[in-house]
C-alpha cells in the first residue's frame, strides 16, 4: 500500500462496502487509533511550536510564506509519514486478516460471479418439434 493510499485511508476515506463502512467498524477503528493519532498530533504541535519560536515575528512578514516554510519543514522532517505508518501498523495490520480480508474476498467473489453471469450467454432456445408436413395426395 502506498503512503498516499495509507494517508488517504488514515484521514478518513471510507469504503462503501457494508461491514467495512459500518458505524461499529469505524467506531472501533477510531477508538483504537486514538493513542497513535494523539501521539502524532502532539509531535506535530511540538514541531510547529519549536519552528515558530525560532521565527522572529514582525508585522510585515508574509504569512503565506511563513506557512509554506512551516509546511515544507513538517513534510521534510518525515514525521507525518512515520506517524501515519505507525497508525496503520497499530490499527489496520492487526485487523487485516480477520476483518478486512474476508470482506474483500467476499466482494471480489461477488464481483467475479456477476461478471461470470454476464459472460455466459443464454443457451439457444430448443427448436419446437414440428411434425413433417404430410405428403400431398395429388390425384393425377
Amino acid at each position: 500500500m502506498t503512503v498516499a493510499a495509507q494517508t488517504s485511508w488514515a484521514l478518513g476515506t471510507r469504503w462503501s462496502r457494508p461491514g467495512i463502512d459500518s458505524p461499529s467498524t469505524i467506531d472501533l477503528l477510531t477508538q483504537q487509533s486514538e493513542p497513535a493519532y494523539q501521539n502524532l498530533r502532539q509531535k506535530v504541535d511540538n514541531f510547529v511550536s519549536t519552528h515558530l519560536d525560532k521565527q522572529e515575528w514582525n508585522p510585515t512578514m508574509n504569512k503565506n510564506q511563513l506557512r509554506n516554510g512551516l509546511r515544507q519543514s513538517v513534510v521534510q522532517s518525515g514525521m507525518l509519514e512515520a506517524g501515519v505508518d505507525r497508525i496503520i501498523s497499530q490499527v489496520v495490520d492487526p485487523k487485516l486478516n480477520h476483518i478486512f480480508r474476508p470482506q474483500i474476498e467476499r466482494a471480489i467473489h461477488e464481483f467475479l460471479a456477476a461478471k461470470k453471469k454476464e459472460a455466459v450467454p443464454a443457451p439457444p432456445p430448443e427448436p419446437e418439434s414440428q411434425d413433417p408436413p404430410a405428403p400431398s395426395q395429388d390425384a393425377s
